[in-house]
């Protein structure tokens, strides 16, 4: 499991450059809505320029002579290196991009939402079934694939994902979800999960997919959902305290999390306790929230 922790994004994976020096500049990328950007600040005039490149994520900024490369997501086409030039505009030029394995009549793009749970806000990706050689009958609305990111306190971005496109080049609508505690939406957000592991979680995933439902958009009999590591245990907790999918899907998923409270690396030995609770003192609140322990309520595949 990758998460991350406290009040602050850990580096859980090193070499990771979130920033780098164009002359005497700084370029850097930051998260808003679940987008990442770019912006370039100059400290010598304290001025930050925010840019309107393509793309929605950015990462391992590189810093050259006059220019910085980096790697650029996009929604529906390849990651791409690109470099930004340090002149005026500061324009970007694409390097490298892999040829995409299917056309634009087969992708689908994400559309961010925002929809209403438990009295707040929630936040996901929304891919609409797209096949330019089939459409759907006329009297029917697509099932839902509903997708949990790891973590817990990670994030779902919008930038291409082959297996987000298989199930909308089939037929399935896919809703990636960033509940409550995802990073990407501001620290108050991501304290959201703050002892509330496996109910903010799995609160955001059902109202999500109700939420689609009620806007016309999917089947509300035909919901699915699946995760994995952290996003499969809100997927088992989801089947196992909600009624709300018809079936499930739990990869390498936490049945029992007093067992990460047992066995745990030391780098994440108190992360479990910002989530759920101090153990044992609080042991039955981590016994409650252990699908494991209430397999009898599931009643879907």
């Amino acid at each position: 499991m990758s998460h991350g922790c406290r009040n602050r994004r850990t580096p859980w994976i090193f070499d990771r450059s979130v920033y780098a020096f164009l002359n005497d500049k700084i370029l850097f990328t930051y998260n808003s809505e679940g987008i990442g950007s770019l912006a370039i600040y100059d400290p010598a005039t304290e001025k930050r320029v925010n840019l309107t490149l393509p793309g929605n994520t950015a990462h391992q900024l590189r810093s050259g002579n006059g220019f910085v490369q980096l790697l650029r997501g996009y929604p529906t086409q390849n990651e791409a290196l690109i470099q930004i030039d340090d002149a005026p505009g500061y324009p970007e030029r694409i390097l490298y991009r892999q040829e995409a394995l299917a056309s634009e009549g087969y992708m689908s793009s994400p559309e961010h939402i925002a929809f209403p749970s438990n009295g707040r806000i929630a936040y996901g990706f929304f891919y609409p079934p797209k096949n330019q050689d089939y459409r759907g009958p006329e009297n029917e609305k697509p099932p839902l694939v509903v997708i949990i990111h790891g973590g817990p306190t990670g994030q779902s971005k919008a930038s291409l994902v082959w297996a987000r496109q298989f199930w909308t080049s089939q037929g399935f609508a896919v809703l990636d979800v960033n509940y409550g505690g995802s990073t990407g939406y501001g620290r108050d957000y991501r304290n959201l999960l703050n002892l509330n592991w496996g109910i903010v979680d799995v609160e955001d995933c059902v109202n999500g997919a109700r939420y689609l439902a009620q806007k016309g958009l999917v089947d509300e009999d035909k919901i699915v959902i699946r995760g994995g590591s952290a996003g499969g245990y809100t997927t088992l907790a989801a089947l196992a305290f909600h009624n709300t999918f018809k079936a499930g899907a739990s990869y390498y998923g936490v049945a029992d999390i007093t067992a990460l409270a047992n066995d745990t690396h030391k780098f994440e030995a108190s992360y479990m306790e910002l989530l759920v609770g101090k153990y044992p003192e609080e042991k039955e609140i981590w016994e409650k929230r252990s699908p494991i322990n209430s397999v009898h309520a599931i009643n879907s595949p």
